[in-house]
């Protein structure tokens, strides 16, 4: 009884120190990160559900914005709008992306007195709402990664740590990822809408200074709509690409390995003029790991790219190397955006 007491006497006066604090909140972020399969997939839902959409778009200007789970609830693209279950479900879909800063959270005092807890889209969910002005949406790449065609890939994910010479994707579907795309239209469909919307931000405002060719393989051209000052044109760049003063390969590079790449970079080189210039836009992953966000972005994204034989970010060192290699006299990092994507120049 006596050591009882004492232990519960320690429990009440002992106060937490700060290397306790640390302790706990190193076990807490061990277990969020442990766990962290569960978001990619608790996010997708709410893609798939139009939640952010149903926020934005249907909450009322006497709410500022927000809405209850209750709501959401019968806004939602299902025949179960009804079922007393679902604002309770909901909600805990609610408090998870709020925990993640993609909701914002509000209480509302009703006329009888009762409250409510509100949800709101926050500066970091605007981008899983669809802009028609092109401002950025990412809902449609979290809804690739998401997509059955690679669900089975993520699962087989240490093969390609373990060998550098497996094709992950072939290894589950039996063809490459881009011969899988080229037969499956809705894959294909899924995968190109992901790439539009991710270079929207970038291209709408670099075809209002030129114009060009979109080059890419036929069935994405053959899809492509019709765009004032651009001629589409089908073709394989590793056969040789049209010719022109200057050329861009945005989101190219890091598709390939270092010999692919500098067969895409030569086959440029041979089609420009004296003094042409290719202009690449691509992540630069930066020397040295590093605990913040920027990094964590190009880190994910390099290890998205196991799913292509050869494929990776790289440093600017790097970069700077398939240049010369590919013939090129001159490199140079001209811009970043997020300190992470990079406009580069290779002179001829």
């Amino acid at each position: 009884m006596g050591s009882y007491s004492l232990k519960k006497e320690n429990h009440v006066v002992e106060t937490p120190t700060p290397q306790r604090d640390h302790d706990a909140d190193t076990t807490l972020y061990a277990m969020v990160l442990g766990s962290n399969v569960v978001f990619p997939a608790a996010l997708n839902a709410a893609i798939e559900l139009n939640v952010f959409e149903i926020i934005a778009k249907e909450s009322s200007q006497e709410s500022g914005g927000f809405m209850s789970p209750l709501e959401i609830a019968s806004k939602l693209p299902t025949q179960k709008q009804h079922c007393h279950e679902l604002p309770n479900r909901l909600e805990r879909l609610l408090r998870l992306l709020a925990s993640y800063s993609l909701l914002s959270v509000s209480t509302r005092t009703n006329e009888d007195g009762s409250t409510d807890r509100v949800y709101g889209v926050s500066p970091v969910g605007k981008y899983f709402v669809y802009d028609e002005n092109g401002d950025g949406y990412l809902a449609s790449f979290t809804s690739f990664l998401c997509h059955p065609a690679l669900s089975g890939v993520w699962l087989n994910f240490k093969e390609a740590i373990i060998d550098p010479e497996i094709d992950l994707f072939k290894k589950v579907h039996g063809m490459s990822k881009f011969e899988y795309f080229g037969k499956d239209p809705e894959t294909n469909h899924v995968f190109n809408k992901a790439m539009d919307d991710i270079c929207t931000t970038h291209m709408k405002r670099i075809l209002e200074v030129y114009t060009g060719i979109n080059f890419d393989l036929p069935h994405v051209i053959e899809n492509a709509p019709p765009i004032p000052g651009v001629e589409h044109i089908g073709g394989n760049m590793f056969e040789g690409v049209p010719q022109g003063d200057a050329m861009m390969l945005k989101a190219i590079c890091h598709n390939w390995s270092d010999e692919k790449a500098i067969e895409i970079l030569s086959n440029c080189y041979k089609a420009l003029p004296a003094k042409g210039k290719v202009i690449v836009g691509d992540f630069i992953l930066p020397e040295d790991p590093e605990p913040t966000n920027d990094y964590k972005v190009v880190s994910i994204l390099d290890n998205i790219m196991f799913i292509t034989p050869g494929g990776r970010e790289r440093t600017e060192k790097q970069f700077e190397s398939l240049g010369n290699r590919s013939g090129f006299s001159r490199f140079q990092v001209v811009c970043r955006a997020f300190s992470t994507m990079a406009v580069m120049e290779f002179y001829k």
